[in-house]
């Protein structure tokens, strides 16, 4: 066989995220479709992912998610709080 096909078929992970991509030939599959697909450790296919992507046999693109913010109510403020802003200034007459 030749050395490059020696190479790209020399272990199960990489057989199985290969039979993945080519019954899917239009398919796009997040890393945690892969897993869950192949039934692969985490490590193996982002291991056989690098090769692969370095074989030129499979594209990968990163897309960037939104950061979210959570926020949440405030609680109303307390009727100690609002005495002190509410209460009126008395002072003398002129």
């Amino acid at each position: 066989m030749d050395n490059s096909l020696d190479k790209l078929f020399d272990n199960t992970a990489r057989v199985r995220l290969l039979k993945l991509f080519l019954m899917n030939p239009d398919g796009q599959f997040t890393t945690e479709e892969i897993l869950k697909q192949t039934q692969l450790k985490r490590d193996a296919v982002r291991k056989e992912l690098r090769k692969l992507v370095a074989f030129g046999l499979v594209k990968s693109r990163t897309i960037a998610m939104q950061n979210i913010k959570v926020k949440k109510l405030k609680k109303k403020p307390s009727r100690k709080s609002n005495r002190k802003t509410n209460r009126k200034k008395v002072g003398r007459r002129p």
